[in-house]
């Protein structure tokens, strides 16, 4: 952590933090910290009055600016669709080893990607996963049953 002087008020970088920070007892460091950790803007909003930049450029000024709700949308559902395919290949998986396991992460793995907009992936992701799962539950029991 760095302190900062009370007589200049700059923090060990030499950066003078702004004058609302200090208002409100936020330290430098924090404010680093919440910038590292912050959610990147999608591009949906042009910045403005209401949404202010802090003074810094975009690295994908121009980018954002031609982009539109629609490629939004799409970049999601092109996620979703990565999501389903990885979580049919767990179902998939679940039917040859560790069918619990791979079952159960292939049906949440499958919920997440019929959020996303990959419903066909996703529905049978979680189908295929499940039943691998169920599967197992039932007929392992009967198999030690019947040895």
């Amino acid at each position: 952590m760095s302190e900062i002087d009370e007589r200049t008020g700059a923090g060990t970088s030499g950066v003078r933090p702004s004058a609302s920070i200090r208002e409100l007892g936020m330290s430098v460091d924090n404010e680093e910290m919440a910038a590292e950790l912050a959610v990147p803007p999608t591009g949906l909003r042009k910045p403005g009055p209401e949404l202010p930049t802090n003074g810094l450029p975009s690295a994908n000024a121009e980018r954002d600016a031609e982009r539109s709700p629609v490629d939004a949308r799409s970049e999601r559902t092109d996620a979703g669709r990565m999501v389903g395919w990885f979580g049919l290949a767990f179902a998939i998986a679940s039917l040859f080893v560790w069918p619990l396991l791979l079952g159960l992460t292939a049906a949440a793995i499958g919920y997440y990607a019929f959020r996303q907009g990959s419903k066909a992936l996703g529905l049978w992701s979680i189908t295929i996963g499940l039943l691998a799962a169920a599967a197992y539950i039932v007929f392992i029991p009967i198999a030690y049953l019947l040895s």
